[in-house]
């Protein structure tokens, strides 16, 4: 009986939580919810695919596995499948595509939740985390635009690969956790190319509790996750070889020489409120972009004086990890840094919840860089939500002109 009530006890909690984390969704992203639009070439082609071979045709078509001549090709079997299936909605329920992806976030959010809460982190906290998560304005871009639903599901699958990892390591050596840390960690990697670099998310276990390194279970959970991912390299090798080599995929070319730019411009980003997708970074001057490059190093330092080297080391790894092959690209895209918009909503709620009583500098920061990054969050949603009104009412003139004229 104790037994039964303390499973019912727990799930009403998980429940609580998902929906108090849904509630703040649904208040804080409305403008992402009710989008008429943004929906680009990618998703248009997708629809149109689906409208034309049929739904069930188009998952068929996922299951065939295609190295592609190029790496900047994509082979993301799972997360096309993702889309095809938004795709059918899009022409007539663009509202039901964007609620999907704020559940999905909301669900992100939720797992996000979990694995803090069993890293021993204290439920408030842990709770307030989720939140600054789910109004961060790192997570719009991916959020908003459909065909990076991908960035979502495939740190989705990520998490719980996490979340299974530390099962194993830390709880139960069983087959049944391994399992799953294998099973994610292959579904993570069909989702998009950019979860080859998710294994290094075991540094969370290294920064909870760095003996854990010297046990053989880590060892054991890490080769379960690096093994789907290296089937993978191995399989989209040729394609790889051959985008280092070619001018033809000048846009996916990756080159050393683009790290600088790309480290000092996604570091900035989330406290440029102004500043939209972030391509446009072109457009702002470089003195507010150098600014708030030094406001993001204040929060570093804010996180070493609080929690040591270790945890500020394993801040930074993560942030720059989460977006590591696309540092390499010349172009550069919002939807990449949903990843690190977990990182920073870690750092910056845990320096205002440890730090508040301590100085009255970490208080003046805190509330700064809150406010900054709400503002962000709103400029962003506005942004997004310009960009889908506009379109609509292109595609709806567009075709009354079609129509008026035979």
């Amino acid at each position: 009986m104790l037994v039964t009530e303390i499973a019912l006890g727990n799930r009403y909690k998980s429940l609580r939580i998902f929906l108090i984390l849904l509630g703040v969704a649904m208040s804080c992203l409305f403008l992402l919810a009710a989008n008429p639009g943004y929906f680009n070439h990618d998703e248009l082609q997708r629809a149109d695919y689906v409208k034309q071979s049929g739904l069930l045709q188009h998952l068929i078509d996922q299951l065939g596995l295609y190295q592609g001549d190029t790496f900047g090709t994509p082979l993301r079997p799972l997360g096309f499948l993702i889309l095809g299936g938004l795709a059918y909605f899009m022409d007539s329920y663009p509202s039901l595509v964007h609620v999907f992806a704020i559940l999905v976030h909301v669900t992100v959010a939720y797992v996000f939740f979990s694995i803090m809460t069993q890293f021993r982190v204290a439920e408030g906290l842990a709770l307030l985390v989720a939140i600054m998560f789910v109004v961060n304005p790192l997570s719009m871009l991916a959020t908003g635009w459909t065909a990076a639903v991908m960035d979502q599901w495939y740190l989705l699958f990520g998490l719980l690969t996490l979340l299974f990892a530390d099962r194993y390591v830390r709880q139960s050596q069983s087959i049944g956790n391994v399992a799953g840390v294998f099973l994610f960690s292959a579904l993570a990697v069909l989702t998009k190319e950019t979860a080859i670099i998710l294994p290094g998310l075991i540094i969370v276990l290294w920064a909870a509790e760095p003996r854990l390194v010297k046990q053989k279970a880590f060892w054991i959970a890490l080769s379960a996750w690096v093994a789907p991912v290296a089937v993978y390299l191995a399989y989209r090798l040729p394609a790889i070889a051959t985008s280092l080599g070619s001018p033809a995929v000048v846009a996916y070319k990756p080159s050393l020489v683009n790290i600088p730019e790309n480290i000092a411009v996604y570091f900035s980003y989330p406290f440029l409120f102004s500043l939209g997708e972030i391509g446009n970074w072109v457009f702002v001057d470089g003195g507010y972009i150098a600014f708030f490059f030094c406001f993001h190093l204040a929060l570093v330092a804010l996180i070493y004086a609080l929690f040591g080297a270790r945890l500020t080391f394993a801040y930074i790894a993560l942030y720059f990890m989460l977006l590591g092959p696309v540092l390499l690209l010349p172009g550069k895209g919002g939807h990449y840094m949903y990843g690190s918009s977990l990182v920073l909503s870690a750092g910056i709620t845990c320096v205002c919840y440890y730090g508040w009583s301590k100085h009255l500098a970490y208080r003046v920061f805190s509330v700064l860089g809150i406010a900054l990054l709400l503002l962000h969050s709103i400029v962003l949603q506005k942004f997004i939500y310009g960009i889908g009104f506009c379109m609509d009412r292109a595609m709806t003139t567009a075709a009354s002109v079609y129509l008026s004229n035979g």
